[in-house]
C-alpha cells in the first residue's frame, strides 16, 4: 500500500483521512455504538451473568479463589510477568494509538475503520469495567495494588476481550 504522500502524488484530487475529521466524528461514532449496545439481549446477558458473580461472591467461592490466588501468587512462573503485560493498559494504549497513526500514515482505510472501532471499543470497556468496579468494590487477594480495592471485574481481562471483539 502507498504512502499518504505517494497517495497525494499520485492523486491529488483523492480524499483523505485525519485526526482533524477522526475527532470531529468520534463522540457521535461513540454515542453511536452506546445506543447500539442497549437492547434486550444484552441487558439478559448481563443480568444473568452478574447475578451469576454474585451468587459465586456469595456463596463463598469467590473467596476460595482468591485464598488460591494469594498463595499462588506465581501460578506460570516467569510467564505469569509476561502473559500479564498482556492485559496491562500501559502496553495497550501505545499499541492501539500506534496501529492508529499507522492507518493515518498509510492511508489504509480498512486498517483505520479497524483501530477506530478499536478504540471505541476500548473506551467503551474501560468506561464498563471502571464503573462497574466502582460499584461491586470486591477485595482483591492483596493489599499490594490499589489497596486492595476494585478487585472485580478484572481490567486485564475485559480490556483483552474487547480488544479481541473487534473485527474489520
Amino acid at each position: 500500500t502507498p504512502s499518504i504522500y505517494e497517495q497525494a502524488i499520485a492523486n491529488p484530487n483523492a480524499e483523505s483521512f485525519g485526526l482533524g475529521s477522526d475527532s470531529r466524528t468520534a463522540l457521535p461514532m461513540l454515542w453511536d455504538d452506546l445506543k447500539s449496545l442497549a437492547t434486550w439481549q444484552n441487558a439478559a446477558v448481563l443480568g444473568v451473568a452478574g447475578g451469576g458473580a454474585y451468587m459465586l461472591r456469595e456463596t463463598g467461592t469467590d473467596n476460595d479463589v482468591r485464598a488460591y490466588t494469594l498463595h499462588h501468587e506465581n501460578r506460570w512462573g516467569s510467564g505469569d510477568v509476561a502473559l500479564r503485560q498482556f492485559g496491562d493498559f500501559a502496553w495497550q494504549i501505545p499499541v492501539i494509538a500506534g496501529i492508529y497513526g499507522y492507518s493515518l500514515w498509510r492511508q489504509d482505510s480498512g486498517l483505520h475503520d479497524y483501530s477506530r472501532a478499536l478504540i471505541d471499543g476500548y473506551a467503551i470497556n474501560a468506561a464498563a469495567t471502571m464503573s462497574l468496579k466502582a460499584i461491586i468494590d470486591t477485595h482483591r487477594p492483596t493489599d499490594n495494588y490499589m489497596k486492595g480495592n476494585w478487585g472485580f471485574p478484572s481490567y486485564h481481562t475485559s480490556s483483552l476481550f474487547a480488544i479481541g471483539g473487534v473485527t474489520e
